[in-house]
């Protein structure tokens, strides 16, 4: 799992994540992602 807070250089590969989403599925990223450019959005759910 990768440490989130860290910075991505340019050129550097996304590091592999899995979350559990709401209907009980998972989504790992960056392998589900069907385009090779895509924006992530992180919003936290809590301050």
């Amino acid at each position: 799992m990768a440490i989130l807070g860290t910075q991505l250089d340019q050129g550097a590969t996304f590091p592999d994540m899995t979350w559990n989403m709401l209907g009980g599925t998972t989504l790992t990223i960056p392998e589900e992602l069907e385009n090779r450019w895509t924006v992530l959005i992180i919003l936290r759910g809590h301050w």
